[in-house]
């Protein structure tokens, strides 16, 4: 129900003594912040404010819950005197303040535009809309870049730096003017005083708290004052300085009520006015005739409204062109780190506020916005973060991976003064070289040795405590360092490495957060690396998702309960099958779907697919896979006869009728498992951390087969995989697809199954088992590109390699669930590198990656041509190309980005094939923009010299 409360349990007899209620739901009428005024638009809100920013909601001043339209950021009140100049509000003794309309935390006062705005009900919505206005903007502009270290507003800054006690104090209906409303900023430490006044331009006066651009107006002078200078809100006092203020006050409020693409024209005070025009000069505008002003026209204005009619202007054609090419977030708050228009706009603006000099000029102030380091919202962000809706409540958490370097070393190896024998201590020397460290301060996590390189992987230490996601790994070929990565922090600041939250506590609280429960896995202590530079000592605890199938493991502050880190675990005999290189029962019957005899690998899977460490299965259960419907152990599918599996798919019946659902299961069992044996002749072995029951005693931990929900009842149109460390089961769930009639199995369109095994193999290769090293906004990419891959390489049968689709058979549209086919002609796919400077999410992102691993796989197999089997051994086009992606994911540092996944492509073909593809490797990405000057989601299609 997303409740989430803090309960003091007596500890001597187990009662409930006292009860805080985090996020006890509370209710608004009020003009919705993307619009303007009551007649645009005015409803109720539920729950509006975000708990990331707001910690404990809008409604909790002191540590205590409050009633009223008071809280940690603002407190908004009528003045029940005529005193212009009051002390600190909180001194006063006579504010009235609006109280709940009832007792269970709702504040809807219905504004009546017939009575007069002094009327109490008129008196209460201005109050309640103000209240929420300010602080849906407080939240907002925190995701900017506006906290407590940036001198924002707040009465308790909760640690974070800055100075408190200085909340927002805001008096509507002031008495102190008319037709007007103004912010006063004092230094950080120092309450915001913001006044609202009544506009007489109207026969019914009308109240400005009504108006939301002009509360916005007033809330960004507060921004734009403590921004600039360092909190001393000293520097926006020159004429031009100030007039620039008033530019960004109403260029915020353009920004936040844009809901249309193209951008139309702007104005602000509509409302209060009147007047369509409202009240500047002329409306914000792209079109010249509709607003003529430049910088020019600076030399005949002197007065700081109108100077900043001039800034406004020009920021909102900055605005319509970013919109024009990246689209609109229609939620500036949950979308801080897409690639949008109006998101890269408020970031560049945030930005350029603490990068322009004190009193900037138009020039200066113009030179900040072009420095503003958008490349770390977007590009280098896509590279160290990620945001995910947590718990039941979509809570966004931002998830924090630090930059990591990548640097491969050819044939040669690394240049440094080795030390050590076995491939752990020459790697641990070259660490401690390399990145300045000393030995004590690595922690080795994993490592093992393949057909044809050592592969190590270390943690950074503090204190003797790991630090989470500060990693390191090696690639060593013939005692010669040939790659390494690595994402080591140097702290600023370290929290004490003695915990003083109690863990029950801390596993309480990550229980709450996701609306699950701890799976009992055992709990350890972390240092994690923030984006400030502190280091947080943290309690590290995997919960579960009780209704939504989410396993997540949380990093939480053993010192005060705060999320400092999040991992998403999840991406969402004979057999009458669908033969793996086929992808769907109607792709070419009767050799779609077919009697497939004894199609185990005994190399891969000694005891075949039905022993599971401790006896034979009857089932679809073994030592690799358990595929079921509903539960595992019960769900599994029987012989149908004598060491057979034989149930027709019957394509009239929908998929829930037995057969047809046995069809699925046994698909499902048959696909994992030769993928299974597939990939683990490709490398994927017990000590490079596979799935398996049972590992025979050849490394890695067991007790973690692939289960396989068939026909999940938690999803439809989907499926997913969650990939857990190496000795916890993966978890594949294969959903029903609804848009045909009858409905379609996905468990029977193999490329989806293949697509989702692949993940399990990435997550699992990439960083030494952990399943936490794809986890930025790229590396996520990625993954569901080489689970593309994956699916485009197992199911190539034709040379030259012809154009590939996924998830054509659940759709029933040969285009598939792609944007583009996969494929070499330019015309028919034209993805460069470049487009993931515009994409948004981790499946757009990875089919960038696919299709250049498709060019990868086109070209190999035109030089070398197509094995039919793929069989490791054998020097064909697509047995290379499993080759490289393979190898790639062991060598690539944690958190690749296209650039490091690139070079680990190149220096396995060093460590396998002596670099004799090289040139062809390098080519096949430069066409598509990632060649060897490429940067940032710039293109470049150039290549070394010699190729």
């Amino acid at each position: 129900d997303g409740t989430w409360k803090e309960l003091y349990v007596d500890a001597h007899d187990g009662k409930v003594r006292n009860v805080i209620n985090f996020v006890a739901e509370h209710s608004y009428r009020v003009v919705p912040i993307s619009y303007q005024e009551p007649t645009q638009k005015y409803e109720t809100l539920h729950e509006p404010a975000d708990y990331t920013t707001s910690q404990h909601g809008w409604h909790n001043f002191g540590g205590k819950n409050t009633t009223d339209t008071s809280g940690n950021n603002v407190i908004v009140y009528k003045r029940c005197h005529s005193d212009p100049n009051p002390p600190n509000i909180d001194e006063l003794k006579c504010v009235n303040t609006t109280a709940q309309s009832s007792p269970n935390n709702a504040y809807e006062y219905t504004y009546n535009p017939d009575k007069e705005p002094t009327n109490d009900q008129n008196v209460n919505a201005a109050r309640v809309n103000v209240f929420y206005i300010v602080n849906a903007m407080h939240d907002i502009t925190y995701h900017y870049g506006f906290t407590e270290n940036a001198y924002n507003f707040q009465n308790d800054n909760f640690g974070r730096g800055g100075k408190g006690e200085d909340r927002i104090q805001v008096s509507v209906q002031d008495g102190s003017g008319v037709n007007n409303a103004n912010f006063a900023t004092p230094p950080d430490g120092q309450p915001g005083q913001m006044r609202m006044f009544l506009w007489i331009s109207t026969a019914l006066l009308r109240d400005g708290a009504l108006q939301n651009d002009i509360v916005v107006h007033e809330f960004t002078h507060g921004v734009s004052n403590r921004m600039t200078g360092g909190g001393t809100s000293r520097c926006l006092q020159t004429t031009e300085a100030g007039g620039l203020g008033e530019g960004w006050s109403d260029a915020m409020a353009d920004i936040i009520e844009a809901k249309t693409n193209p951008i139309p024209d702007f104005t602000t005070g509509s409302y209060v006015v009147n007047m369509k025009a409202g009240s500047r000069s002329h409306p914000y505008s792209t079109d010249e005739k509709t607003n003529p002003l430049t910088y020019f026209s600076l030399a005949t204005r002197k007065e700081v409204h109108l100077i900043g009619e001039v800034w406004a202007t020009m920021l909102h054609e900055l605005f319509a062109a970013l919109v024009d090419s990246y689209g609109l977030s229609d939620n500036l708050r949950t979308d801080a780190f897409e690639m949008k228009g109006n998101v890269i706009m408020l970031h560049l603006i945030m930005d350029g506020f603490q990068l322009q000099p004190c009193n900037p000029t138009f020039t200066s102030a113009r030179n900040g916005v072009i420095a503003a380091p958008w490349e770390s919202h977007t590009g280098v962000r896509r590279h160290t973060h990620r945001t995910r809706g947590v718990g039941p409540t979509g809570v966004n958490l931002v998830s924090y991976h630090p930059p990591s370097v990548f640097e491969t070393y050819d044939v040669d190896g690394a240049n440094f003064s080795s030390s050590g024998v076995t491939p752990e201590e020459l790697a641990k020397s070259f660490l401690a070289e390399k990145l300045g460290v000393t030995p004590e301060s690595l922690t080795r996590r994993s490592g093992y040795t393949s057909d044809v390189a050592s592969y190590e992987y270390f943690s950074q230490a503090i204190n003797g405590i790991r630090v989470s996601n500060a990693v390191a790994n090696v690639g060593i070929k013939d005692d010669k360092v040939v790659s390494y990565g690595a994402s080591f922090v140097k702290p600023k600041n370290v929290a004490p490495q003695e915990p003083t939250l109690p863990l029950d506590r801390a596993i309480a609280l990550a229980e709450e957060a996701i609306g699950g429960k701890w799976n009992q896995s055992p709990v350890v202590l972390e240092y994690t690396a923030g984006e400030d530079g502190t280091c947080f000592l943290t309690h590290v605890i995997q919960v579960q998702g009780i209704s939504d199938g989410s396993w997540k493991q949380l990093f939480i502050d053993a010192h005060d309960g705060q999320i400092r880190n999040v991992v998403d675990f999840v991406a969402d005999a004979s057999y009458q099958v669908v033969p793996l290189e086929y992808q769907d029962p109607t792709q070419d019957p009767p050799k779609s779907y077919t009697i497939v005899k004894d199609p185990e690998d005994k190399g891969a899977s000694p005891n075949g697919w039905y022993e599971n460490g401790v006896l034979a299965s009857p089932g679809t259960l073994g030592n690799n896979v358990a595929s079921y419907k509903d539960q595992p152990l019960l769900g599994e599918t029987t012989q149908s006869g004598p060491d057979q599996y034989h149930y027709p798919y019957d394509p009239s019946q929908e998929p829930e009728v037995k057969q047809n659902v046995d069809a699925a299961v046994v698909n499902a069992f048959y696909v994992v498992n030769a993928m299974h044996d597939l990939t683990y002749r490709y490398g994927f072995t017990e000590e490079a951390f596979n799935f398996q029951a049972d590992n025979f005693g050849k490394g890695g931990q067991g007790g973690d087969p692939v289960l396989v929900s068939v026909q999940d009842g938690s999803g439809t149109n989907n499926a997913n995989f969650l990939t857990l460390p190496d000795g916890q089961a993966g978890q594949m769930r294969m959903y029903l697809w609804t848009l045909t009639t009858p409905k379609r199995d996905g468990a029977l369109e193999n490329d989806i199954v293949v697509h989702e095994f692949t993940h399990g193999v990435s997550n699992r290769m990439t960083g030494g088992g952990t399943g936490q090293c794809l986890q930025t906004m790229e590396a996520g990419g990625m993954g569901e590109g080489w689970s593309d891959a994956m699916a485009d390489i197992t199911e190539a049968k034709s040379d030259p390699i012809s154009d590939f689709t996924l998830g054509s058979y659940v759709t029933n549209k040969p285009a598939g669930i792609r944007k583009y086919p996969y494929s070499t002609d330019m015309k028919t796919n034209p993805l460069m590198y470049s487009s993931v400077k515009t994409l948004n999410e981790v499946h757009n992102i990875g089919e960038v990656w696919a299709n250049m691993l498709h060019n990868l796989l086109a070209d190999l197999v035109a030089k070398y041509g197509l094995g039919k089997e793929l069989k490791p051994e054998e020097e064909t086009g697509n047995s290379i190309a499993l080759h490289l992606i393979m190898d790639g994911f062991a060598l690539q540092p944690c958190n690749p980005t296209f650039i490091s996944a690139r070079d680990a492509i190149i220096q396995a073909d060093l460590n396998r094939y002596d670099g004799k593809n090289k040139c062809l490797i390098w080519h096949a990405f430069a066409m598509r923009g990632l060649g060897l000057s490429a940067k940032d989601h710039v293109d470049s299609g150039d290549v070394p010299k010699g190729c």
